[in-house]
């Protein structure tokens, strides 16, 4: 985590963030891939991408192969978490949580978090685009977000922030029914979690108030070393099988849930679960 540039954000203006972000984005780039993330279809495998995401990067869809997503139109998503960033700064928080907490309410406010539109909003806005190609700002301002359109935009927050982050893709069983899944994985000083903006339980904050909680589980010593004996690329392939541990929570609804990220096989497809 670079706490340089967390400072500097929360002591710039808005003029001073502008430049800030141009620049930050201009470094991050220089170091990039330009190859696009596709998916290996193998169902015992978890896909895994660690570039800063660049419009030329075409990042393909988990569910629909002939389906992609450009991350096009940056600049407004970090100015809007350097907003947040500025506005919780003086929240009695730490630094990682701080961004954490932030990257949720970015993804959250450009994109929505309920997916309130009929499937086929959704699907529209990549049937309607030139070789199946959509614009991540398509979504802006508009509930009809998955789990791939939020970890797209998760994961560039987090590189931007300093932070190692990782775009998954892979199955995950949700009490039982599997489906494909995008979610991060992200580290910092030591610590890796499983950060999900899909499948996300509630937590209370300073003011008693529920608010979703993607830090769905911190990874066991045992479980980053296999993630990381098998990363050789900034695009790998990954195989969990049962090594990483189940979790657990509870909604307020009283519903229980069980979810296990990186089984083999495809049962059931369900959508995201819900309150």
């Amino acid at each position: 985590m670079d706490k340089n540039l967390l400072n500097l954000i929360i002591q710039s203006n808005e003029r001073e963030i502008d430049v800030l972000i141009a620049n930050r984005i201009k470094t991050l780039q220089q170091n990039c891939t330009n190859q696009f993330f596709s998916y290996n279809y193998d169902k015992s495998k978890t896909n895994s991408f660690g570039s800063f995401i660049v419009p030329q990067n075409l990042i393909q869809i988990s569910d629909y192969p002939s389906w992609y997503i450009s991350f096009d139109d940056q600049k407004n998503i970090y100015f809007q978490l350097a907003k947040n960033l500025k506005n919780n700064s003086t929240k009695n928080i730490a630094d990682f949580d701080l961004i954490c907490d932030c990257v949720r309410d970015t993804v959250y406010s450009m994109v929505g978090q309920t997916n309130r539109a009929e499937n086929f909003d959704r699907c529209s806005k990549f049937t309607f685009e030139k070789d199946n190609v959509c614009p991540i700002s398509n979504f802006f301002g508009r509930d009809i977000s998955e789990c791939s359109e939020r970890a797209i935009i998760a994961h560039n927050l987090f590189k931007f922030m300093g932070i190692e982050s990782y775009l998954m893709e892979g199955v995950l069983n949700i009490n039982n029914n599997q489906q494909l899944h995008n979610y991060n994985i992200v580290y910092n000083e030591e610590k890796g979690i499983l950060f999900d903006l899909a499948c996300t339980p509630y937590k209370k904050n300073q003011k008693g108030e529920l608010e979703r909680n993607p830090v769905i589980k911190f990874l066991t010593k045992k479980e980053m070393i296999m993630l990381k004996e098998q990363r050789d690329n900034i695009q790998c392939c990954l195989y969990f099988g049962d090594k990483l541990e189940p979790v657990f929570f509870e909604m307020p609804s009283g519903k229980k849930y069980k979810l296990e990220y990186g089984l083999c096989t495809i049962v059931n497809k369900q959508t995201a679960l819900s309150k």
